[in-house]
């Protein structure tokens, strides 16, 4: 749901820098509106010329693709990635493991949450320690008051272990901003994740990226409680979403050549067309409404025009 704003100002053709606001005059959201305009304008495309249309820093990776060791799933690396000047992040933060079982194959945590959400029975983390190889686990069980997670991996290496813990790996079934992926076949039964379930064939891994406006009824924290609970602004959240597109079925790769009509951009027109309004029975009897029209000399008559549609997206692959 769109925030309740005035009029929106910013003209990028205008070239204006700054917003200067003026001693005792009315304060309005517009001017507000085009300074973030102006800002977002700017810190788009200086990343842009200086990144490039997509890119990530150097060292960490940030969204590189893997797949899950038994091979269902696709991992996400945490880090950052840039698409058309607009800095996607996927934060993943460790948390201690308080005691090892490995023959019980079982963890204890102070808490079953990582990164703010709980963990769930099909997820996927990373156990790491001072002198072990990090591995990747399955999680197969979860007691959120014991505060202790199973798996179905094996925890030999990890016997005296020096100061283990555990991150959330974040995998194209689990990721935050897509909540219902394509190619998620369901689970089997409640307690299950759903699985991955692809055709043979090649496919391109992708992140689709946009701002989302949010409203405190998405997020209740917006409002100001030392108000009496009132919302005074809304925000712009950065969704980034991992995608996979089919490019070539069956055991053919594509190359540099090959067509890939879901990349296409977008027209962004509409054509939308009004009829002339029936039942005309006499001066006094007004016609229905038709939506709208197009004054021309002489009078009003329907007609066919393009209405131009906001993308608001950008993609890199």
């Amino acid at each position: 749901m769109p925030g309740d704003y005035s009029r929106d100002t910013f003209r990028k053709d205008k070239h204006y820098s700054a917003v200067l606001i003026e001693q005792g005059r009315v304060q309005l959201d517009a001017d507000s509106r085009e300074q973030v305009a102006i800002d977002q304008h700017r810190a788009f495309t200086e990343a842009t010329d200086v990144i490039g249309v997509c890119g990530v820093p150097e060292g960490p990776n940030g969204f590189q693709i893997g797949v899950t060791p038994d091979g269902t799933d696709l991992t996400i690396s945490p880090g950052r990635i840039y698409s058309g000047g607009l800095m996607c992040e996927l934060e993943s933060s460790s948390a201690p493991v308080v005691a090892l079982h490995t023959q019980q194959r079982r963890l204890d945590l102070a808490a079953t949450y990582v990164d703010g959400r709980a963990l769930d029975v099909g997820q996927w983390i990373e156990l790491a320690a001072d002198n072990v190889q990090p591995v990747l686990l399955q999680i197969a069980g979860v007691d959120a008051e014991q505060g202790t997670v199973s798996v179905s991996g094996s925890l030999a290496s990890f016997s005296g272990a020096s100061s283990p813990r555990i991150r959330r790996v974040t995998t194209y079934l689990t990721q935050p901003d897509y909540p219902d992926p394509e190619f998620a076949a369901p689970p089997l039964s409640p307690d299950e994740l759903p699985s991955l379930h692809i055709d043979v064939g090649t496919y391109a891994v992708y992140v689709d990226a946009w701002q989302r406006e949010i409203t405190a009824l998405e997020d209740p924290l917006i409002r100001e409680v030392a108000l009496g609970g009132p919302d005074t602004a809304a925000r712009l959240m950065t969704i980034a979403q991992v995608r996979m597109a089919p490019v070539a079925t069956g055991p053919s790769a594509p190359t540099c050549e090959s067509a890939f009509p879901r990349w296409d951009p977008p027209t962004g027109v509409m054509n939308a067309r009004t009829a002339p309004p029936q039942g005309n029975e006499g001066p006094c009897q007004l016609p229905p409404s038709v939506g709208f029209e197009t004054p021309v000399s002489g009078g009003w008559f329907p007609g066919t025009y393009p209405v131009r549609a906001p993308s608001g997206r950008s993609a890199a692959w």
